[in-house]
């Protein structure tokens, strides 16, 4: 999901089954440049190892951010 320049919210990619692994996100992120989400300024994680580097091979220039649901879930006993 990405959120536009308008503040929208927009489906880029769907994926059922998908391999959560770096490669699959590559693969998967690669898939979404080609079809033309090529202006990703933002990417936001949950931390899953591997993701953060597909990522950024793909849309270098981005910024990463943890997700903050995901952050503070981390440091909850």
């Amino acid at each position: 999901m990405a959120i536009d320049e308008d503040g929208y919210r927009q489906i880029i990619g769907f994926l059922v089954g998908g391999n959560e692994s770096a490669h699959g996100w590559k693969e998967f992120l690669q898939d979404t440049y080609r079809r033309g989400a090529t202006d990703i300024l933002l990417g936001v994680f949950d931390g899953l190892p591997g993701l953060e580097e597909a990522f950024h091979s793909v849309y270098p220039k981005a910024n990463v951010q943890r997700c903050i649901v995901h952050k503070m879930r981390k440091h909850v006993p």
